[in-house]
């Protein structure tokens, strides 16, 4: 059998390049060996005391107790910081039912501060069930109590069944937002809303009448109300008719001058 010689030249540079992938192989495999190690030591330092969760602050809520708070969030003392995800937390405290909104921070030192601003009840209806449910002036339920509050004005002509969270039907919203637009000086001496439309009005404790003639601009209808009750009293109110607000119309109880 004949062989053939290989020019040296030829041999060295197969070797040569033979040599430099091998190389190259091995700087690819070394890479990848420090790039798994390296996000090896990260993913563990995430699971380490040094980056765990280590106080959690909750401000503004009166209502809605800070355990609550915290459940909803669910954040706690001891947990991996990193995989907190705040805007998820946020969401979870926004649906508690006293809860308008939530703001989440986190810091690297440790801390988590949950801050809230709660809703406030501005009437109260009856349930299905006999209790009276707290709502707000947007139609969300806050809570269930066992007997009719005194410091806010019922809603007359509805019932609900609706848990505290829940949102209420669309039928019981105008009631609702004069509700939330009686003026606090005059909020004592209303009992209730009731009607709807045209209907709408608010009835005193005192027995009288504040026909609003519809919702709309209930804010200035109500200031005007609250002008003229602290001009005459609101004993002497029988009917007062404010659709128009410049120009009030007062029908006086018998007797008061």
């Amino acid at each position: 059998m004949s062989t053939v010689a290989v020019d040296p030249r030829i041999r060295q540079r197969r070797v040569t390049v033979a040599r430099d992938a091998g190389r190259r192989r091995l700087r690819r495999v070394m890479i990848g060996g420090v790039a798994l190690v390296v996000g090896l030591v990260a993913l563990g330092l995430t699971w380490t005391p040094a980056l765990d969760v280590e106080q959690v602050e909750v401000g503004g809520a009166a209502r809605t107790s800070a355990e609550a708070v915290t459940e909803a969030a669910d954040v706690a003392p001891g947990d991996p910081l990193v995989w907190f995800d705040t805007a998820e937390a946020e969401a979870a405290v926004e649906a508690l039912p006293w809860v308008d909104e939530a703001t989440v921070e986190r810091t690297w030192s440790g801390a988590v501060t949950v801050e809230v601003t709660e809703r406030v009840a501005v009437a109260a209806l009856a349930t299905t069930e006999g209790t009276w449910s707290l709502a707000d002036g947007e139609g969300r339920v806050l809570a269930t109590v066992d007997e009719e509050p005194s410091d806010v004005a019922r809603v007359d002509g509805v019932t609900t069944s609706a848990p505290p969270g829940a949102q209420l039907d669309d039928q019981v919203l105008e009631a609702l937002a004069v509700a939330a637009a009686v003026p606090t000086a005059i909020r004592p001496e209303v009992a209730a809303v009731r009607g709807s439309g045209a209907d709408l009005e608010v009835a005193l404790r005192a027995g009288g009448v504040i026909a609003l003639g519809g919702a709309e601009d209930a804010e200035a209808k109500l200031a005007a109300a609250a002008a003229v009750l602290a001009s005459v009293g609101p004993d002497c109110v029988d009917r007062l008719d404010v659709a128009l607000p410049a120009a009030p119309a007062l029908v006086r109880v018998p007797g008061c001058v």
